[in-house]
């Protein structure tokens, strides 16, 4: 940053890093344009540089937010996933239309033995009605 007091310029820097859940550490430092400046009994320095960690204490509480990495690897994960899910319902589909073809052909297959079973019937009556008269005929 930068400012400005009864003609003096000044301009400021300042970072900070999360070491982990606990540990921060941070650094700064400033300077004004113009020399020293003497007050009172002493004098302000025109530069100054600070440095800074920071300790937590007490119990560690999990941050709600994902780093960068771990979003894109989420995201990865979740396309293999979906991928891997529209592959197991093209199968899926893909099985229903051969088990209907299945049961179509078993169907048919039903129904021609039993016109058949029906065929024999009538043939066996006609028979024994043939059998019958050429009996009586005799």
């Amino acid at each position: 940053g930068s400012g400005a007091y009864s003609s003096r310029f000044a301009i400021g820097f300042g970072c900070a890093s999360k070491v982990n859940d606990r540990v921060d550490l941070n650094a700064g430092g400033s300077f004004v344009f113009g020399g020293a400046k003497s007050y009172g009994g002493g004098t302000l320095d025109n530069a100054v540089v600070k440095a800074g960690v920071v300790f937590k204490l007490g119990k560690s509480t999990k941050p709600t937010l994902i780093s960068m990495n771990d979003k894109k690897v989420l995201q990865e994960e979740v396309k293999t996933l979906r991928s891997s899910n529209q592959q197991l319902k093209d199968l899926v589909h893909s099985q229903n239309q051969r088990l209907e073809k299945l049961e179509r052909i078993a169907l048919a297959n039903q129904k021609n033995q039993n016109n058949a079973s029906r065929s024999t019937n009538v043939r066996s009556v006609f028979k024994d009605y043939f059998d019958l008269l050429s009996s009586k005929s005799r």
